[in-house]
């Protein structure tokens, strides 16, 4: 059994308490499933629903795919939020392509001198030296205002925050690792 992607179907069965009044005045809290417009379902629905439900959690493997699909819904989730920070898009396959480098090129200003050191190479660039450095500010990747002496400094450091926060939350089965670099 492959991985549910519930985001692209998904069965509402939300269970609803309904107050009943029986003819001798007895009044009763039971459950009904509505699904997503609100509706009751039919009891020939619900009873082919939960006929499979009981197929699915009668399997030996029931709590193994149960926690699979949970860690990749969890996942999931969380990339809704992290997928604007990271610059990476959904590839065909589900997985997602590694976070694309995101970094700014600065000029030194020629108002004074002054200089920045490489977070990458440690190699101490100044304005005298050159018209530009980078940097890179990322509160996801746990980037805050690194800088780098070139774009080839600036990718290294991206990249190895990226790989570090993808490692870290045990993601690489979800990412495509290349980071196109030769």
């Amino acid at each position: 059994m492959g991985f549910v992607d519930v985001r692209k179907k998904q069965l509402f069965l939300n269970p609803e308490k309904i107050t009943i009044t029986e003819d001798n005045g007895e009044v009763k809290e039971l459950y009904c499933f509505v699904g997503q417009h609100g509706y009751i379902y039919q009891k020939e629905e619900f009873i082919e629903v939960l006929e499979k439900a009981m197929e699915f959690y009668n399997r030996p493997d029931a709590e193994e795919l149960i926690e699979k699909q949970n860690d990749d819904q969890f996942f999931w989730w969380g990339m809704q939020h992290a997928i604007h920070y990271l610059n990476c898009e959904e590839t065909n396959d589900g997985k997602y392509t590694f976070p694309k480098p995101d970094f700014k090129k600065k000029k030194f200003t020629q108002t004074r001198n002054w200089s920045v050191k490489c977070n990458w190479c440690g190699k101490k660039v100044s304005n005298t030296e050159q018209e530009h450095y980078f940097t890179l500010n990322n509160t996801e990747l746990g980037l805050s205002m690194e800088r780098a002496c070139t774009d080839v400094c600036a990718t290294h450091i991206w990249n190895e925050s990226a790989s570090n926060w993808i490692f870290a939350r045990g993601y690489e089965k979800y990412f495509v690792m290349d980071k196109g670099e030769s």
